[in-house]
């Protein structure tokens, strides 16, 4: 059994190396998902709207690269913007899960951390 959890974690640890291989800085990232969903045929508004809440997110979490993303920083940031408002955190917290969705869909990333962002009821 032991084996099996050192294999398991070494095929983990080579799957998160290649995504980090893989994923550009985060500016990067985000400039490419944007220039992605224009084709999509969303307005210029909604563009920009989340141009600004994905800068602000990686400037508030200090990573350069998705990969180094991780759900604590996540859930401080969600935090940060529900003791404003809680809507807005929602809706903004939306906007992330757009964009680690992407970034797993290209295989930038191999998980939405999003998903583990714990939001009040």
């Amino acid at each position: 059994m032991a084996v099996a959890i050192v294999r398991a974690r070494e095929i983990i640890e080579r799957a998160e190396q290649g995504a980090r291989e893989k994923a550009g800085s985060c500016e990067v990232e985000v400039l490419n998902y944007l220039e992605a969903i224009k084709k999509s045929g969303l307005s210029k508004s909604t563009i920009t709207s989340r141009r600004y809440v994905l800068t602000s997110l990686i400037e508030h979490l200090g990573v350069k690269s998705p990969t180094s993303i991780t759900r604590s920083a996540l859930q401080r940031w969600f935090d940060k913007h529900r003791e404003r408002n809680p809507h807005t955190a929602v809706s903004y917290l939306n906007i992330a899960r757009f964009w680690m969705k992407w970034l797993v869909k290209t295989g930038r990333i191999n998980r939405d951390l999003t998903k583990d962002v714990e939001i009040p009821r």
